[in-house]
């Protein structure tokens, strides 16, 4: 097994390990470009904790329980409820010695929605524990999920999501401004998400501005609800509620005088159901050499993953892994694993679902490659993981290097050595960085040349960086024919 790293040896693991998710290839198609998504962060499928101060009940008079769900209290006020307040009581831990507002204290249904209910403060009166109070409106807008959208199939680890519903009643309370979220309650566990992005149309397709003032509003319309699904948003039945914002009292400067939340629960079924295991990333746990954590979607004990490590001078080597939940998967390197460059591939039921790069620290400070190819693969193909062709005597490749800087690092010699026989090796020429997209200027790439005369033969392509320290060889080897 590799011996621990040295500090310097941990600064270029991490530099490697930063480009190592630059060049994963999240499908095995090798003309696909993920396009980098954040998605929303999601309430923790938790309830209220009971770990130092807490509230373990909240009850609005007249309403009943509050749903605590991590720190969030959602209280849904029904249709027909004629008061403007709601008065909360709470329960809490013993170690609560205050709460603002205090319980008893009745809370305006209509007000900023950013409210929270203090339950811990510093020596300067500051807050420093504290619930979202969240007070739901019955809406007399209407809203159905279309029979197409009552299931999503996960089949991506970025997985999009677009969800159409008809409105109606659309046109009441004129004056009102109106936007639209997407609240996500997983059934089972508790797990909220609230989707932002939102598009509201009429019968005729026009766009329609809810949000501004003095627009035409139709009775009747379409709800488009779109984004990208928390990568920890699991699986299976979900409780949907279209939320309102509304601004009851526009200002005449673009502010609200008095907003709210509004709230229509959906009666249609929606589920989230898993496709085939997705691999997001894989590495090494911290500094460890041996604990290899996966992470991805749709993982189960019924689909078990293989991982499988690949170098042309080496035997393949296969590792088991052990799943521990839908979205993580663990692994331990074994001692046949020696350091050095590999190709990765995570294997579900036999199917590769996803491959990278992956390096095995050597113990000494040796820098890596981070793709090799013939020259303008990556323009045509936008492959990270080409499998490499045989070359002839002065045929370039393009190169990138795991340690380089935006493009800036330039490396003092490449060669190539051959196989069964490292006395014979043969210098590469050029080092020339060029652009393979003029409009991406960060995105640089070198240039080497073989040498017109080198013999037939099997080889490993090796490079000497600024500091004239020699490279791991590339995990592919370079035959020449």
């Amino acid at each position: 097994m590799p011996v621990p790293l040295t500090q310097y040896v941990m600064k270029r693991f991490l530099a490697i390990a930063s480009l190592t998710v630059l060049l994963g290839s999240r499908c095995a198609s090798p003309n696909t470009t993920p396009v980098p998504v954040t998605p929303v962060p999601a309430t923790p499928a938790s309830t209220s904790t009971t770990t130092g101060p807490a509230i373990l009940e909240a009850e609005a008079e007249g309403i009943g329980k509050a749903t605590i769900t991590g720190l969030t209290i959602l209280v849904k006020v029904p249709a027909g409820y004629t008061k403007a307040t709601v008065r909360m009581t709470f329960k809490v831990t013993d170690d609560v010695k205050a709460i603002t507002p205090a319980s008893g204290t009745d809370i305006p249904i209509r007000a900023n929605p950013g409210r929270t209910v203090c339950i811990q403060t510093d020596a300067l009166g500051n807050c420093t524990r504290a619930y979202q109070l969240v007070i739901q409106a019955a809406s007399e807008v209407k809203a159905t999920l279309d029979p197409a959208s009552q299931q999503l199939d996960v089949t991506q680890y970025l997985q999009p999501y677009g969800l159409t519903f008809q409105l109606s009643n659309l046109d009441t309370q004129p004056g009102n401004t109106r936007r639209f979220q997407l609240r996500f309650t997983h059934k089972a566990t508790g797990y909220v998400f609230i989707g932002e992005n939102y598009s509201v149309y009429d019968n005729a397709g026009n766009y329609v501005f809810t949000a501004q003032q003095n627009t035409p509003i139709p009775a009747t319309g379409k709800l488009n609800m779109t984004g990208t699904l928390p990568l920890d948003m699991p699986t299976g039945e979900y409780a949907l509620t279209v939320l309102i914002p509304t601004c009851y009292s526009p200002g005449t400067n673009g502010g609200c005088l008095t907003p709210g939340l509004e709230g229509v629960d959906i009666t249609e079924p929606f589920v989230l159901k898993p496709g085939p295991a997705l691999v997001g990333e894989a590495g090494f746990v911290g500094s460890s050499t041996t604990d290899i954590r996966i992470s991805g979607r749709n993982f189960s004990a019924q689909k078990p993953l293989t991982l499988r490590f690949t170098n042309d001078f080496r035997q393949p080597v296969e590792v088991a892994t052990t799943i521990d939940s839908e979205f993580l998967a663990r692994a331990t390197a074994p001692t046949s694993l020696s350091g050095g460059q590999y190709r990765l591939d995570v294997l579900s039921a036999g199917v590769q679902s996803y491959a990278i790069q992956f390096v095995v620290p050597t113990g000494t400070a040796q820098s890596y490659f981070g793709y090799v190819a013939p020259l303008g693969n990556y323009a045509a193909t936008r492959n990270w993981l080409p499998t490499l062709p045989a070359f002839k005597g002065g045929e370039t490749l393009e190169v990138r290097y795991a340690n380089q800087y935006n493009g800036q690092q330039r490396m003092n010699a490449m060669r190539l050595i051959r196989v069964g026989n490292a006395q014979q090796t043969y210098e590469l020429t050029g080092n020339e960085t060029f652009l393979p997209f003029s409009l991406a200027p960060d995105l640089k790439l070198w240039k080497w040349t073989l040498p017109v005369n080198i013999p037939k033969g099997t080889y490993a392509l090796v490079f000497d960086d600024n500091y004239n320290v020699t490279s791991v060889p590339y995990y592919q080897a370079i035959r020449i024919e």
